[in-house]
């Protein structure tokens, strides 16, 4: 059934969402932190500095708040602002005064800020961002707190499983260990392994954290998935964490790789992968080849790209496969996926097809192509200033001429010498080793080659 709204309702509502709105972005506070994190002490006095801008646009009255649990501990000094101006900024002191003892046991959230006073009265509306402070006290009888830590590790591997306890009641806590039991999650019915026992914490004080630690040895168990439920004993009192780890071994497992793909294209191949080892493997790369669905003739093969995975990680690997000149039909596709020694294989029947949704590209990334480089060139040059463009090529033949001219006349000079040596032969007869020397590099010749022409003159 429809309401209708009275007019004067709808209006009423609409100017209270006005002041609100308004009202809301009318303060700015300025602080380190805006989230505080305490422990109760009994008597503790501490105090924190802020600041709030008045963005009203006008001349205001501001008021600090407090809501919570426990607000009567916290309070904003000075608690009211007469005459703030727009823009101006004022400063203000949030003190939290913890009494000798508190009611409110456990967690506890109180919010501070500060709001305008609307003239006239009226309507209050908070400041859009609070500083919230989270308080702890503890439980006048035993409480304790705790968290099963189990790393994940390879075959063979020894590590340390903690059980980290906190006690947050008053009383001390005399003692605490706990029993671990093992489970293989991979197995039916969650098969039960073995059991370990933690060390002994004694003498846990309030507000105390400490560690009890189990030795797990991973040694003769299958790689997989685990978990450890633990039994905490604390006391007269127990409790339960539970938390689930991985053993694992030197293996990638292939879960998944595109199977369709465009006929005449260079399409996108996705290889999903997944490491089942606890340690960085490095270098991972996909063999590919393609059979036909006999296996007796082999198409083509190429390879991924080189990937590395952190421990336990899901990657997807990239390839791209050339279907220029195969048929449109079904084909037997082998992966390899080579890692530092190992490999894993993987075969299923993949197909070549008129459409479909694989993605295609021009050319496989990362190679060097003629047309890549043709166009390339041709995007520089179509960005290129005329003139500027005109120079370079201007540079370049002169540099060409000048490598022509230094090559030509380099050859000519290394022919000379058996057409001098002639010639400096029959001038031998008449004149002085000296005077031939004179003569030579008066004509240009260099000492190296004139000392080379005199040598054949013995």
């Amino acid at each position: 059934m429809a309401v209708k709204l009275d007019k004067k309702i709808i209006l009423s509502l609409l100017i209270t969402s006005v002041i609100i709105i308004c009202e809301v972005l009318a303060v700015t506070l300025y602080g380190t932190t805006f989230l505080h994190s305490l422990m109760f002490e009994p008597n503790q006095v501490t105090e924190y500095d802020y600041k709030f801008a008045n963005n009203d646009g006008m001349t205001g009255d501001y008021e600090g708040f407090v809501d919570g649990r426990g607000s009567e501990y916290f309070e904003i000094i000075p608690p009211y602002f007469e005459n703030v101006n727009h823009g101006e900024v004022r400063d203000f002191k949030i003190r939290v005064t913890f009494p000798e003892k508190s009611d409110y046991a456990g967690s506890n959230e109180v919010k501070l800020g500060i709001r305008q006073i609307p003239k006239g009265g009226g309507l209050r509306a908070r400041t859009s961002v609070a500083i919230k402070f989270v308080y702890f006290v503890l439980f006048p009888y035993k409480y304790m707190t705790s968290e099963l830590k189990t790393p994940s590790m390879n075959l063979n591997e020894i590590v340390n499983f903690t059980i980290n306890v906190r006690n947050l009641g008053e009383p001390v806590i005399n003692f605490v260990y706990g029993d671990i039991e093992i489970y293989n999650l991979g197995s039916e019915n969650e098969e039960f392994i073995k059991n370990i026992k933690t060390d002994q914490v004694l003498n846990l004080k309030p507000k105390e954290s400490r560690q009890a630690i189990a030795v797990f040895n991973s040694q003769g168990l299958t790689p997989g998935y685990y978990k450890a439920i633990a039994k905490v004993h604390w006391d007269e009192n127990s409790s339960i964490v539970e938390s689930d780890f991985k053993i694992g071994t030197k293996y990638i497992e292939i879960l998944d790789f595109t199977k369709q793909f465009n006929k005449e294209a260079i399409n996108k191949m996705l290889i999903n992968v997944e490491s089942r080892w606890n340690t960085p493997i490095k270098d991972i790369y996909a063999q590919i080849e393609v059979y036909d669905l006999e296996k007796t003739k082999r198409f083509t093969g190429f390879k991924s790209f080189k990937a590395d995975l952190t421990p336990w990680e899901k990657k997807e690997l990239e390839a791209y496969f050339d279907t220029s000149g195969l048929n449109v039909s079904n084909y037997s596709m082998k992966l390899t996926l080579n890692y530092e020694g190992s490999t894993t294989i993987a075969e299923e029947i993949i197909s070549v097809v008129d459409n479909t949704r694989t993605e295609v590209v021009e050319e496989i990334p990362g190679r060097f192509s003629l047309k890549s480089l043709a166009e390339a060139s041709l995007g520089f040059m179509g960005n290129v200033n005329p003139l500027l463009l005109l120079m370079i090529i201007l540079v370049i033949i002169n540099l060409f001429l000048a490598g022509y001219l230094l090559l030509k006349n380099r050859k000519k000079k290394e022919q000379l010498p058996n057409e001098i040596i002639k010639i400096v032969k029959e001038l031998s007869k008449t004149h002085s080793k000296k005077e031939i020397q004179k003569m030579l590099s008066k004509k240009g010749w260099s000492p190296s080659q004139v000392e080379s022409i005199l040598k054949e003159l013995k």
